[in-house]
């Protein structure tokens, strides 16, 4: 083989790698057959609101089956500790049960909301939280248990959207962007309708958000 071509081939290898790298699923990109899924819903209160909108377009995609799990309040790890918090034995249980092939996480808003000087719900925050609370460093471990729980199944976790009662946490956002071995759906970028509260969507909002959601899997999930 000539050097120039040998270089190329080299060069264009190299680019394929670092790109596989940089998208940790796409090796996992495929169509989305939907009567041959099984999707399954984890999340909080962000997720209770979209879970309506998103079964009945599925429904009405000849989905396979559809389930949601979603707690309002809940935090990331609380999803993780096996055996001793209710959400993480609701997971486990539908992950034996449900046996999903498709599973969408809705999580990160509340964690987000334990960094400021006040709570989610407008109380003082209590320690350890309030703004000093490096929300990054506190669910750097809960990622990958997560991840680990969810191990062979394909996975898409939902990016939290803006809310105009506090300034995105980009150190947590994305370290779960970088380190989800799924996908990642980046919400941002959409306008969404809100509630008074200026966190939690109209009826109107979770619809946008849904239909953002599914266009965005069936280029390849």
């Amino acid at each position: 083989m000539r050097r120039p071509v040998a270089i190329a081939l080299a060069v264009a290898i190299g680019v394929l790698v670092i790109a596989s790298r940089g998208s940790a699923s796409a090796s996992s990109l495929r169509p989305i057959a939907w009567p041959q899924e099984r999707v399954l819903l984890i999340g909080d209160s962000l997720a209770v609101g979209l879970a309506t909108p998103l079964e009945q377009t599925l429904r009405a995609r000849g989905v396979g089956a559809f389930r949601s799990i979603a707690v309002g309040g809940t935090m990331i790890n609380q999803w993780t500790w096996s055996g001793s918090h209710l959400q993480a034995r609701q997971l486990d249980a539908a992950l034996a049960e449900f046996q999903p092939t498709l599973v969408l996480i809705s999580l990160g808003t509340n964690d987000e909301a334990s960094r400021g000087a006040v709570d989610y719900k407008g109380d003082p925050a209590q320690p350890p939280y309030g703004p000093g609370f490096s929300v990054a460093n506190q669910r750097k471990d809960s990622i990958p248990k997560l991840a680990s729980k969810l191990a062979g199944v394909r996975s898409v976790w939902i990016g939290p959207p803006v809310t105009s009662r506090w300034e995105p946490d980009r150190a947590f956002r994305d370290l779960i962007a970088a380190n989800w071995p799924g996908r990642y759906f980046n919400t941002e970028s959409i306008a969404l309708a809100k509630e008074s509260d200026k966190l939690h969507m109209t009826g109107s909002g979770y619809r946008t958000w849904s239909d953002a959601i599914i266009a965005w899997l069936e280029t390849g999930a």
